[in-house]
């Protein structure tokens, strides 16, 4: 029987505020676009409404256990930056980083100075089951740095777990999106609009969801 997937974006990329549309801004790419320039972003929910987002950079269950902007201008790499060489900050490694010194953040690529997600044509997510109404089990979550997060890591993840991980790689790839070697969840497009932009543009305040934000302790 076939399965009823929905993509579910995490939400740790600019995606959060809007991406990169296929097609769109072609003119502009070619010219060169300032990296405050948001006129060919669109809103992800206007573009995709049944999309399910979690925006964990909201709340302060994150790497960092700070909020950040939401979606990854250069402003909030800069702010990872920041955090990953504050050693005495490990907060949230026993959920995050719990097998990794804070010290090899840099050297092991979790951590660097430019984002693909600044980029605007990267994002970060996952499936969910509409059918049983959860997500599909990976076997891990997003934004674990470590083995477990690879794409290729097999380790004690069940064939289920290994099984999911393949849908939504040959999901993405099969739709023009390239995959990353040490994250699962993590795909950008092959024809990026701006391969070389890293935009900073502010987000609207309208823009933010007038929800109340979940900042209770991650459950283990």
């Amino acid at each position: 029987m076939r399965k009823n997937f929905l993509l579910a974006a995490m939400m740790t990329g600019t995606l959060t505020v809007g991406m990169l549309m296929p097609g769109i801004g072609a003119a502009a790419a070619e010219t060169g676009m300032p990296e405050m320039d948001a006129s060919d972003f669109v809103s992800l929910a206007e573009a995709v409404p049944d999309v399910i987002l979690e925006i964990r950079y909201y709340s302060t269950y994150n790497f960092v256990g700070d909020r950040i902007d939401a979606y990854r201008p250069q402003t909030a790499v800069d702010n990872f930056i920041a955090w990953a060489e504050d050693i005495e900050d490990t907060r949230m490694k026993e959920y995050f980083y719990p097998e990794l010194d804070k010290s090899v953040l840099f050297d092991q690529g979790y951590i660097a100075e430019k984002s693909g997600h600044s980029r605007g044509s990267t994002v970060d997510l996952t499936l969910f089951d509409m059918d049983a109404g959860k997500e599909l089990d990976m076997g891990g979550t997003f934004d674990y740095f470590g083995e477990l997060s690879h794409p290729d890591y097999v380790g004690d993840l069940t064939k289920e777990q290994i099984g999911n991980r393949n849908i939504l790689r040959d999901i993405m790839v099969g739709n023009g999106f390239k995959p990353l070697d040490t994250e699962w969840w993590h795909f950008t497009l092959e024809d990026e609009p701006y391969p070389d932009t890293y935009f900073a543009f502010p987000v609207k305040e309208e823009s933010v969801p007038a929800t109340e934000t979940d900042d209770t302790e991650p459950q283990t």
